[in-house]
This record gives structure tokens, C-alpha cells and sequence, in this order.
């Protein structure tokens, strides 16, 4: 009991309710279930109907003459638990990356406030990493690089903790490991890498033991994508190869996102937790107050998506009600033609469509849309010039104006 009467058990515990309030009260409606996320969940799904392990993860943007590059399949592993429990539900995703990052964001400050002799360093840095908008969203919502997130903030802590530790020959190789799993998530976390090693060596921490350590580390939790270059003859290196020296035939070409970044915001909030206490207190704490409030405003404010999740839920609904055969799915509204959003939902619930390239196949097809449908036919996109022309039309409405056009041969 005395712990949660102290100083360090109230916060934890005023620091889970805020982490919580500010996410959970939101949900489901700013869900982001986008096509990204329904492929890696069909994915994981096909991976637990068929019984058979991946080695490799979703693919990247970058491509070269139909060569893909691939992440590590890290992440189809954390959200299977998940999808399990949830019956394939996407929002038990949400709330188990919630939990993730809660319960690893305590571990981080329990960590530090152990390790610092400035405790407030680690107060301040649990309040960044529990309020910060952008933090709030990526917990809300499954995509590959977000995991990044609660990896990077527990690298963070132990890269802290390195520093009171002389003997910490598991923590070296614990934080290899983590740079091998956030390299799997994405490799934009390779800055993460980079700052943690430049940390390590002005530290006076990168000894040849130290290196060895680290290696070990990564080569563990990287090694399902080793494992996948060993038996495919080095694909993903030779595809990076390939897309390094010819730039402009690599699909998007190089740009620079913003999400690049998301590994080195737990950097930059104990950059900013450091130069807090150098402020006197009051200062400090007006900051803190203003930055809550702030956060909350733009955490409430209103968030639109071109399909929200109750809406595609909506669709499929719709959708199963038929009990289709030998259908397929079209989607006019966000970009994805091929509807993987709805794809996956309909899909766990036994109506498989047929793949993506037999639209030619299908005796019915679902369009959902906002625009009429003549207007779609006057120039329509393959998925729906493919199966043309059809004998019979039933359209019903959905949510925020949108139609669900059912078109049958």
C-alpha cells in the first residue's frame, strides 16, 4: 500500500488514467482501419486459417520492375493474439496496442526513475509520451511503423539506465535486440539506431564487449528477416541494391515522411524532459498545464476519414446479409478500388470475395460510393469496366450519404 501513496505510485496511477481517458473515450469513431491495415490483417488471418508461418512482413513503398521490398513480420505476430480474442474484430487491435503502450510506457518510467537522480526528468517524459497528440493517434490505430513507438521509448529508458549500471552485459544485448525488432517494424528505425549508438559512445559505453553484445542482440531480433534472406538467395538485399542504383525506375522514388520520425520522439521528449528541470518550477509547471490543454483540444477536436470504421462495418454488413457467391467488392470512395478495407471484413466472417484480378469472374458485384452511378460509368476504373455490363442493380443507402450499388450479370 505504501507504494501507491507515494509520490511515484500516485502518478503512475493519475498518468494511466489520463493515457486511457485521452484514448479510449475517442474510440471507435477516429479508428483509422485503412487498406494498409486490412492487407497485414488478411494476412494474419491467411496465416491462421492455412497454419503456415511467415518470414517477411508488409511491404514498403518502395518497389523496383515488380520487385518488392519487404519489413519484418513482427507485426503479424503481436496483432494475432488480438484478432483472435477479438474474432477478427480490427478494434481489439486498437486496444491492444493501448495496453502495449501503456504498459511499456510505465515500464519506462519505473526504469528511469530509478536510473536518474533528477526525478522529474522522468515525470516529465511520462507526461509527453501520455498527452502528446500525435502519440494518442498512434496508439489508436494498427500500422506497421507505429510499433516503433513503444520500442523506441523502451530503448530510451534502458539507454538511461546504462549509465548507473556497471555490469550490464543483458541490458547491451537486450538493446540490440530491440534494434533488430524496430527494424523489423520499419527501417526508418535505423535513426534510432544511429542516436542510441552516438548515446553509447559519448556514454563511454561502446567497448568491443559492448559491440559484441549489441550484435548478438539485433542478430535475434532481426532473425526471422535473416532467416528469409537465407533461404531466398538474399531477395530483399538485392531488391534495396536494385532500388539504390536506379532511383527513378523505384515506383515513388525517395521521399522523406514524416513517420520517418516516429522512432526519435521518445528521444526528443527526454531531450525536452532534460531541459525542463533546468526552468524554475513554476515556469515548468505552467508549460506542462498549457501543453495538457493544448493536447486535449486537438486530441477532442473532430477527425474525418474518407470511410470511418463504423461506416465499413456498415458495408460489409450489408453485404453478408446477402450471403454472396462468387462476388466481388469495388470501392469508390477512398482510392482503393479493390476495397480491402471490406475485403477483410467480409472475409472473416466466411464470405470470401474472389481475388483481386478475377473483377471479370464475379457474377455480382458491390460498389460503394458517393457518386451516382452513372457518373462512375461514364469513365470507370478496371474493377468495374471488367465486369460489365450487368443485367440488375439494387442500391442502399449507407451512413454520411454513401451507396452501396449491387450489381448482378
Amino acid at each position: 500500500m505504501r507504494f501507491f501513496f507515494s509520490t511515484r505510485g500516485s502518478f503512475i496511477i493519475l498518468i494511466c488514467l489520463l493515457f486511457l481517458s485521452l484514448r479510449l473515450i475517442t474510440l471507435p469513431s477516429v479508428l483509422n482501419f485503412g487498406s494498409d491495415a486490412a492487407r497485414d490483417f488478411l494476412v494474419t488471418w491467411q496465416m491462421y486459417e492455412t497454419k503456415h508461418p511467415v518470414l517477411i512482413g508488409p511491404p514498403s513503398e518502395y518497389t523496383f520492375h515488380g520487385r518488392q521490398f519487404f519489413f519484418g513480420p513482427a507485426p503479424y505476430y503481436l496483432i494475432l493474439p488480438a484478432l483472435l480474442i477479438g474474432h477478427w474484430d480490427p478494434i481489439a487491435v486498437s486496444y491492444f496496442l493501448i495496453v502495449l503502450n501503456l504498459a511499456v510506457l510505465v515500464t519506462a518510467f519505473l526504469i528511469m526513475h530509478k536510473s536518474i537522480k533528477e526525478k522529474a526528468v522522468a515525470y516529465y517524459f511520462g507526461i509527453f509520451c501520455a498527452c502528446t497528440p500525435l502519440l494518442v493517434t498512434y496508439s489508436q490505430s494498427y500500422w506497421n511503423p507505429y510499433f516503433m513507438l513503444p520500442v523506441s521509448m523502451l530503448l530510451v529508458a534502458l539507454l538511461v539506465h546504462t549509465k548507473t549500471q556497471k555490469k550490464s552485459s543483458f541490458i547491451f544485448l537486450f538493446i540490440g535486440l530491440l534494434f533488430g525488432l524496430g527494424l523489423q517494424f520499419h527501417y526508418s528505425f535505423l535513426l534510432a539506431i544511429i542516436v542510441s549508438i552516438f548515446w553509447l559512445f559519448i556514454s563511454k559505453k561502446m567497448k568491443l564487449r559492448t559491440v559484441g553484445l549489441l550484435i548478438g542482440g539485433f542478430l535475434i531480433g532481426f532473425f526471422p528477416v535473416i532467416l528469409f534472406e537465407l533461404r531466398n538467395h538474399f531477395y530483399n538485399m538485392n531488391t534495396l541494391f536494385l532500388i539504390l542504383t536506379h532511383p527513378a525506375d523505384s515506383g515513388t522514388g525517395f521521399i522523406i515522411n514524416s513517420f520517418y520520425l516516429i522512432s526519435l520522439l521518445p528521444f526528443l521528449f527526454y531531450l525536452l524532459s532534460v531541459l525542463l528541470i533546468k526552468i524554475k518550477r513554476p515556469v515548468t509547471y505552467m508549460i506542462l498545464a498549457g501543453y495538457i490543454l493544448l493536447s486535449v483540444y486537438i486530441i477532442f477536436s473532430p477527425h474525418m476519414n474518407k470511410l470511418s470504421y463504423s461506416d465499413a462495418k456498415q458495408i460489409a454488413a450489408k453485404i453478408e446479409r446477402d450471403h454472396p457467391t462468387n462476388f466481388n467488392v469495388v470501392d469508390q470512395l477512398t482510392g482503393d478500388n479493390r476495397a480491402t478495407v471490406v475485403r477483410y471484413l467480409v472475409t472473416v466472417q466466411g464470405f470470401v470475395p474472389l481475388g483481386v484480378t478475377q473483377y471479370p469472374q464475379a457474377s455480382t458485384l458491390y460498389v460503394y460510393s458517393k457518386l451516382p452511378l452513372k457518373i462512375m460509368l461514364k469513365n470507370p476504373v478496371w474493377e468495374i469496366a471488367s465486369f460489365l455490363p450487368y443485367k440488375k442493380i439494387t442500391t442502399r443507402q449507407v451512413a454520411d450519404q454513401i451507396v452501396l450499388y449491387k450489381l448482378q450479370k
